[in-house]
């Protein structure tokens, strides 16, 4: 019965590089329609979106006061904090980003993180509002905001996995392909003579690695 012929070590390496390759752009093509179809659809706002909306807040709260201040003209999009001769007299913020805001708004630095910006304006009154906003893709419904993780860092994220389970896979398959065909050349030297075995455990890898 005739033997199958060896694989080719330059056909597995091939094959392994093409297949990495082509999957790992497959999955981006797919990751980036999907990503491009939760805009369309509405489920996320585009990343202008919160800058669009803290600039159209920098001309509403330039002509507010301290007291006449009303929140409700700025969109859920910006971060904000009145301050007042170095007081905070109202703010949306949190603990971090206020200590942010706060030393940004002192002439500090290093502290905005990538993507993020801060405008401070000053008010009718000589107070100054500090607006903050992520530039980055906001879920479209307020109330997912407070309640789900950041989507563009999770969905990155799960574009590194895929990525990493693909190449897994495929490293996996080539090291099995490898094992096989190394079985395949040190079996046939059980059954021949010392001197036969001997040469066939020389000529075979080349054959193999050709």
């Amino acid at each position: 019965m005739a033997k199958r012929k060896l694989t080719s070590l330059r056909s597995v390496l091939l094959r392994y590089l093409l297949l990495c390759g082509g999957g790992c752009a497959l999955i981006l093509v797919l990751w980036w329609g999907i990503f491009m179809q939760l805009i369309n659809i509405g489920f996320l706002l585009p990343a202008v979106a919160s800058a669009q909306a803290c600039a159209d807040a920098r001309e509403t709260v330039a002509s507010m006061t301290a007291d006449t201040f009303d929140s409700l003209q700025i969109s859920d999009l910006c971060r904000w904090a009145v301050v007042q001769n170095d007081t905070v007299l109202q703010t949306n913020m949190d603990d971090r980003h206020l200590k942010i805001a706060l030393n940004a708004f002192h002439g500090g630095s290093g502290n905005l993180v990538l993507m993020q910006y801060q405008y401070d304006v000053k008010m009718a009154d000589g107070s100054f509002c500090l607006l903050q906003y992520d530039y980055a893709l906001p879920y479209a419904d307020p109330a997912l905001r407070d309640t789900l993780p950041d989507f563009q860092t999770c969905y990155i994220l799960l574009l590194a996995v895929l990525f990493l389970v693909w190449l897994g896979w495929q490293t996996h398959c080539t090291v099995r392909t490898f094992a096989a065909e190394t079985a395949r050349l040190n079996g046939p030297s059980i059954l021949m003579p010392t001197s036969s075995a001997s040469y066939a455990a020389s000529a075979a890898p080349a054959i193999f690695f050709l």
